[in-house]
């Protein structure tokens, strides 16, 4: 039928973007492919696409977590309410996905902690944007399993433009594990519910009519339509 061959068609182009990516993927990171361990290249929502390998020369176990790059990443941006996570909140769609991608890789994880040939291996954590937040959260999450304590192995990230995501003692806990870089005045670091609410109120506050305009919001209003949550940093 016309639809079976849809399928078939969108199917055959899925598995081809595949091949391409973990061939660019390879070819950028000059891995080996039976160094890739796990892979996932299509995103969906709460699924940032992300890919597990091993780097004997630097004795790592490198996890990595693609940015934002398909419209089912900006629906996980989106979901930017604070939830409860591990001893404070964050930002609910990269906690949802954090702990997703740590229910995939920690098998994964913990078989090569303790497999003979990753002795003395480390794991690093990286990601852009969305997958310097998932990458962060993950870590927090990795840090709080005993096998991971007991191997004694270094867990560490390198994030890259991290956003706002995590609850002010959450933040402190990573400062001993987590690596955050900025470039200048990179807007997605700073982005968060309270800082569009700062925003919104320093443009009330220059508008020569704020009467006039649609920006303009009463307290009661603003209280009523979305309370103000705990600011979040990275």
């Amino acid at each position: 039928s016309h639809i079976a061959t849809n399928a078939l068609v969108e199917a055959e182009e899925d598995a081809e973007r595949d091949q391409a990516t973990r061939a660019a993927v390879l070819e950028m990171t000059g891995l080996g492919p039976g160094q890739l361990l796990l892979q996932s290249w299509r995103a969906a929502t709460f699924c940032p696409n992300f890919f597990l390998a091993v780097d004997h020369t630097a004795k790592w176990l490198v996890l990595s977590v693609r940015g934002t790059a398909h419209r089912d990443d900006v629906v996980t941006d989106l979901c930017a309410e604070n939830v409860p996570f591990l001893e404070g909140v964050a930002h609910k769609g990269m906690a949802t996905a954090a702990q997703a991608l740590f229910e995939r890789v920690s098998p994964y994880l913990r078989e090569a902690f303790l497999a003979p040939a990753y002795q003395g291996y480390s794991l690093l954590l990286t990601g852009h944007s969305l997958g310097a937040g998932v990458c962060a959260l993950v870590a927090l999450l990795l840090q709080k399993e005993r096998w991971v304590v007991d191997s004694g192995r270094a867990v560490e990230c390198l994030a890259f433009a991290t956003p706002a995501m995590v609850s002010l003692p959450l933040a402190q806990r990573c400062e001993g594990f987590v690596t955050t870089v900025v470039v200048g005045t990179d807007v997605i670091p700073r982005l968060s519910v309270t800082s569009v609410d700062h925003l919104v109120d320093d443009l009330n506050a220059a508008c020569l009519d704020p009467e006039e305009t649609e920006l303009r919001m009463s307290s009661q209003q603003r209280v009523s339509a979305a309370p103000l949550q705990e600011p979040l940093y990275i």
